[in-house]
């Protein structure tokens, strides 16, 4: 289902199911669209484009059909583009790799927010200065190292992390300044 959204800053469209949720979580209002929308005018009020990425953007290691192309158009128009995923193995340099391979360019990292940035991000916004317990994807933990915060748990178990959770809970609980 497609959205349209505003508050007093910007007006949005958010095309994606997962990416509504994003806003409600903003207190945004979303209001349904449809197709024939997107060849009238109201676009042209509309600065901000959101777009899940996995099923919106690519399914898998293939890109949707018409996908890259819409995003050509947008961009001609002046339109803003972000791409949310709630996928946290990937980092955002990741996913800036994935849309180079899909042959999709002019994606920056600040375009992307994925739920592992979300996490860095906020704990680095709430100064968190003690060390992450981190049971978690490769994503998760690039994102947290690009944002300097300090976590503990993914070198010393490295893949098939949950299947050692409980050795790292013991861990955990010798290390003195951990706190998330």
């Amino acid at each position: 289902m497609n959205f349209i959204t505003s508050n007093s800053r910007a007006k949005v469209i958010v095309h994606g199911r997962k990416t509504c949720h994003f806003f409600r979580l903003l207190s945004a209002k979303a209001t349904p669209f449809n197709e024939s929308d997107l060849h009238t005018s109201f676009l042209i009020d509309i600065n901000t484009l959101l777009f899940d990425c996995d099923g919106v953007i690519w399914k898998g290691s293939h890109i949707i059909p018409g996908a890259s192309e819409a995003l050509t158009e947008f961009r001609k128009r002046g339109k803003r583009l972000l791409f949310v995923s709630n996928n946290s193995s990937k980092s955002r340099v990741s996913y800036i790799h994935k849309f180079q391979g899909l042959g999709i360019h002019g994606v920056e990292c600040e375009d992307v927010i994925s739920s592992s940035y979300a996490v860095a991000a906020y704990l680095k916004s709430i100064g968190f200065k003690k060390k992450v317990f981190l049971i978690g994807n490769k994503g998760l933990e690039e994102e947290l190292q690009k944002s300097g915060i300090s976590y503990v748990g993914w070198e010393t178990a490295g893949e098939g992390l949950l299947s050692k959770a409980g050795s790292l809970i013991g861990d955990a609980n010798s290390i003195s300044d951990w706190g998330c």
